[in-house]
């Protein structure tokens, strides 16, 4: 199994909100943000459009995402958290990201305990250790929310075999996205592209196009990093079209050119060969 590590930059977002008139937000963070809406609330996913959710109801928002929700009818409570990790971590789990799904009652209740035994954490001084220990308690988190997605799909007796079966062929896709593009995909689901399509954003919240783009982007970036191959050459191994799809592939989601990149690349590690033969001509 992979170990993923959660970093802290200043400190991790999080706290109990309760409000009992008004209340509406709509923003985006950069960081991964979970909220758990324990009391029904209006949620839209676009800031304009909003729908009415459920008690007992969770949300987990990429970063540079927009989250929206006001309240509804009576009380509005909810539990929150922002947090920063690797966006692989997520690669394990089959819950979909920017998408509001109902959970048991006593999922609720876990997750909620768990996140105040973070926030506990993170405001216990002397803890050598806090960065650790907050990291595997998110993860737990997190897979207490994978759990509690599967629950609700078995005990809504839907998608069970789907969600396995497309949660497999992504696995497989994010090992090896040069092979497995969406087409292989869809032949490896034995599904209409357009069924593939919509059930593949309904489970991950992201088109199985779009969720490819960042694996083989860094493929990319490694072959810029690591060789001298020309784009011709790269755009071969990677099974692109073309150089100048790659060029704006790359560009599209790195928003700078595969030259301007290893030309960046290229000069961090000249400036660190310097660092090292300074260091050892300081030392003679």
């Amino acid at each position: 199994m992979e170990n993923y590590t959660t970093e802290i930059k200043d400190y991790i977002v999080l706290a109990n909100k309760m409000e009992w008139n008004h209340f509406s937000e709509c923003s985006v963070s950069d960081k991964w943000l979970i909220v758990i809406f324990q009391t029904s609330c209006e949620i839209s996913y676009n800031g304009k459009d909003y729908f009415i959710v459920p008690a007992n109801s969770t949300v987990i928002y990429a970063p540079h995402t927009i989250h929206a929700f006001r309240k509804n009818d009576g009380n509005f409570l909810n539990t929150f958290m922002y947090f920063n990790t690797e966006e692989e971590l997520f690669n394990r789990f089959s819950f979909p990201l920017n998408k509001v799904f109902n959970m048991s009652e006593d999922f609720t209740n876990l997750i909620i305990r768990s996140i105040d035994e973070i926030s506990y954490i993170i405001n216990t001084p002397f803890d050598l250790n806090k960065k650790k220990h907050i990291g595997k308690m998110i993860e737990r988190t997190l897979n207490m929310i994978n759990s509690a997605y599967k629950e609700t799909v078995n005990n809504n007796n839907a998608d069970t075999l789907l969600i396995q079966i497309f949660s497999d062929i992504r696995r497989k896709m994010f090992e090896n996205p040069v092979d497995y593009n969406v087409k292989k995909m869809v032949e490896m689901s034995n599904f209409s592209s357009v069924y593939f399509g919509i059930k593949y954003k309904e489970f991950f919240g992201i088109t199985p196009s779009q969720d490819r783009k960042k694996p083989l982007i860094a493929v990319i970036r490694n072959y810029l990093r690591t060789t001298n191959y020309s784009l011709e050459k790269i755009a071969e191994l990677c099974k692109l079209q073309s150089v100048s799809y790659l060029i704006r592939l790359f560009k599209q989601e790195e928003k700078i050119t595969p030259c301007q990149y290893r030309r960046t690349e290229l000069k961090k590690v000249k400036n660190l060969q310097k660092t090292f033969n300074k260091t050892n001509s300081d030392k003679k």
